[in-house]
């Protein structure tokens, strides 16, 4: 159990320095983050940012199967249906914007984090439904093709997910710096 906790712990290390220095490399930053300041932004990404994920996707899933059938509720008003519908989209654009203004070894604007995190929000919203609808679709074909489709449906997933960080982050650095 050590060795495979200090592993993940290592891994994850080894992620998020891969991250910073992408990001510092689109910020044309030359120099990285000190090793007790990376220590301390590790754990606080490994306890926030899979909670607020967590909290988000269990909120979609909370309001899809108790609130999309449900008469009474949907007599109160529409713009509240919307309004409650939005709460994950809103949760995971704050997660990304909140990536753009942290991760990056320099001081970003709030409000081109925010503008790249809502965009890069919508474009992660998209390539969501199309991953579930995707793995769904194939799992309807057959059961022994889903299963093998499966692992590479994640990894292509896992790479379109850091093309987007990738392109949010540029988005954050073009909007900032529009006079260079």
């Amino acid at each position: 159990i050590g060795v495979g906790i200090v592993f993940i712990i290592w891994s994850i290390f080894a992620i998020v320095n891969n991250i910073e220095r992408a990001f510092n490399i689109i910020w044309q930053v030359p120099k990285s983050r000190a090793i007790y300041r990376k220590i301390t932004d590790l754990f606080a990404f490994m306890l926030i940012i899979p909670i607020i994920l967590i909290l988000s996707s269990g909120i979609s899933i909370f309001i899809k199967t108790n609130f999309n059938n449900n008469e009474v509720w949907m007599a109160f008003s529409p713009i509240i249906n919307f309004l409650i519908k939005l709460i994950p989209y809103i949760i995971t654009c704050l997660v990304f914007s909140f990536l753009y203004l942290v991760i990056p070894n320099t001081k970003v604007r709030i409000k081109n984090a925010l503008i790249s995190g809502f965009l890069t929000g919508s474009i992660y919203h998209i390539f969501q439904f199309l991953y579930i609808n995707g793995q769904i679709w194939v799992n309807n074909y057959s059961a022994i093709y889903g299963s093998f489709a499966a692992f590479p449906l994640l990894l292509l997933w896992i790479q379109a997910l850091w093309m987007i960080v990738l392109l949010g982050g540029e988005i954050t650095y073009a909007s900032q710096n529009l006079h260079n």
